[in-house]
């Protein structure tokens, strides 16, 4: 990283909402409203384990890039290179698997 020339930043949407909960784990996500009860399907934002729950899952999902070209802190992930053409390659390999 040290040596590129050239950076991207993604930043990804509603990113905890793209991790479901166990259902064995969804009541305890439960919230009293003056609508009902309600509980949590996908991680909810604040939970004191979904910055490590979501950090793990980025990590397995970049996990063969990481350190080569990419690097990632929860829902920020940076492309880095040297050579342009190299960068497009690798900010379009990153539209594989919708992270934008």
């Amino acid at each position: 990283m040290s040596k590129a020339k050239i950076f991207t930043k993604l930043d990804l949407r509603a990113a905890f909402n793209a991790i479901r909960m166990h259902p064995d784990s969804e009541e305890l996500t439960a919230f009293q409203t003056c609508f009902g009860q309600f509980k949590s399907l996908v991680l909810p934002f604040g939970l004191s384990g979904g910055p490590g729950t979501y950090q793990r899952f980025i990590n397995n999902l970049l996990m063969e890039n990481l350190g080569n070209f990419c690097t990632a802190y929860l829902d920020d992930i940076i492309i880095y290179s040297t050579d342009p053409s190299e960068h497009t390659a690798q900010v379009r390999w990153s539209k594989e698997y919708e992270v934008s």
